[in-house]
């Protein structure tokens, strides 16, 4: 099919200079962005070296702690003799291991060139060198003890004493024991371990600092930048806001009150916008399509293209009562066929419910969906003397529904039925339609009874 010509509507064509504008805005937001994600790789240097700094010197004194520990678990034990505190003073070496860890991490963190390490590292060498000494010390005092020596770690089990010490009384091994952990030359490597300590902390805030300076100098370099690219982003977006107001904005505007009062739009404004107004028209018309299908789908069931529950009530506030026939319809047992076969198998069960009705009734007839599986007709121009026309269009029905073309489950529909004319009425249609519909379900379902203003009976008399 030949498409319609339109004639050019003029104007400014604003694709082209929204392209323009796009292109410089998307070069500035890349160029924000850029310096942005430098920014923030600048603050997360400057808190990782923070952070560094933080973990050594919590190394550090873990080191000097850990040493500490150990000094004073020895001296309890050779002041009391107490096991306790020789288990805590092993349990350290060889399980907590604080020292170990603390220039594990170090090294890790600034390899082993570092001022700061090699600091750590001595005191490290210096603490482990003393450990002989205090091994010594808890040898003298397990011998004065009296205590088995094979149950005691290998450590002291390894030590020798010089037979000056072994020659020695219990309480003058343990005095000795005693003084080993504290005397001059004891102090003096602890000075020492403390000292290394104390220079590897001076390096490692010598260290930070130059990094914390060269981190901070890069991120102000960084907003700085981000600062100019966010300046002439806004210059950018700004032009674009004044040209989009001339262009299209003021225009639409004034086209609005036009639409509202129904009336053809002026030509002006960009290209785009004139091309709106010329194909108005047009537009119209489509909208006048879709009220129209949304006023059927209002009014019908999407599923099976029946009339829904909202038409059923206005139909039927429509027509005389006293010539019709209303049929109260349910699908027998529908739930198990939604649990055995699935709901897509259900809903080709009510279309062909649907159908089925549809080619079984008359035109004038009115056939509606009213619930899930429940279905209504508001038969017109019927009379009670026509009972067997409807038992037959019902029977009908059942025998087809339980013979199904496609491949679907065999079903049956229970039908109760109430004429307008019908005597020893309670008044209500919908109420005597619903008892007939109840006399057929207690009955066995798969037919239909109509309303004779009698209790239920204890047999169904209606059509199966």
């Amino acid at each position: 099919m030949k498409r319609e010509q339109h004639p050019s509507p003029g104007g400014i064509p604003m694709r082209q200079v929204h392209l323009v504008l796009f292109l410089v805005v998307l070069l500035f937001s890349v160029l924000v962005l850029l310096a942005t994600w430098r920014a923030i790789n600048g603050y997360v240097d400057l808190r990782n070296t923070t952070e560094d700094y933080i973990s050594r010197q919590q190394d550090a004194s873990n080191m000097k702690e850990a040493s500490d520990y150990l000094t004073q678990q020895g001296r309890y034990f050779a002041f009391t003799g107490d096991r306790q505190y020789l288990d805590n003073y092993f349990f350290e070496v060889n399980t907590t291991r604080r020292r170990e860890t603390a220039l594990q991490n170090m090294e890790q963190s600034l390899g082993s060139g570092k001022a700061s390490y090699r600091a750590l590292s001595a005191a490290m060498d210096r603490s482990t060198a003393l450990m002989e000494q205090e091994y010594y010390s808890m040898r003298l005092r397990v011998e004065s003890m009296g205590y088995a020596l094979l149950e005691f770690p290998a450590a002291i089990q390894n030590v020798t004493l010089s037979p000056q010490d072994l020659a020695l009384t219990p309480d003058e091994q343990a005095a000795k024991s005693l003084d080993l952990l504290f005397n001059e030359d004891y102090r003096a490597a602890k000075e020492e371990i403390h000292s290394n300590i104390s220079q590897c902390l001076t390096n490692i805030t010598e260290e930070q600092e130059a990094l914390q300076s060269s981190s901070f100098q890069r991120l102000l370099t960084m907003m700085q930048s981000q600062a100019g690219f966010v300046v002439l982003l806004l210059a950018a977006v700004l032009l674009v806001t004044l040209l989009t107001s001339r262009l299209i904005y003021r225009p639409l505007q004034r086209s609005v009150a036009f639409v509202q009062e129904q009336r053809s739009i002026p030509m002006e404004g960009s290209a785009e916008v004139r091309l709106f107004a010329s194909t108005y028209n047009i537009m119209f018309e489509e909208n006048r399509k879709n009220k129209e299908q949304l006023s059927y789908d209002a009014t019908h069931d999407i599923l099976t293209g029946l009339y829904n529950r909202k038409a059923y009530e206005n139909i039927f506030r429509s027509v005389e009562e006293p010539t019709i026939a209303l049929l109260l319809i349910d699908v027998d047992y529908f739930k198990s066929i939604n649990d055995t076969y699935g709901h897509e198998t259900g809903d080709k069960v009510l279309t062909n419910v649907a159908l089925t009705l549809m080619s079984n009734f008359r035109a004038d007839d009115f056939v509606c969906r009213i619930g899930g599986d429940e279905f209504a007709v508001i038969m017109t121009n019927m009379t009670s003397e026509l009972q067997d026309l409807v038992a037959a269009k019902v029977q009908k029905a059942n025998d087809q529904l339980q013979h199904p073309k496609a491949d679907l489950p065999p079903i049956s529909l229970s039908v109760g039925v109430a004429f307008g004319d019908r005597k020893n009425s309670t008044g209500n249609i919908f109420k005597d339609v619903d008892a007939a519909l109840y006399e057929v379900k207690r009955n066995g379902r798969n037919g239909c009874a109509f309303y004779n203003g009698q209790p239920p009976s204890e047999k169904h008399e209606g059509t199966r």
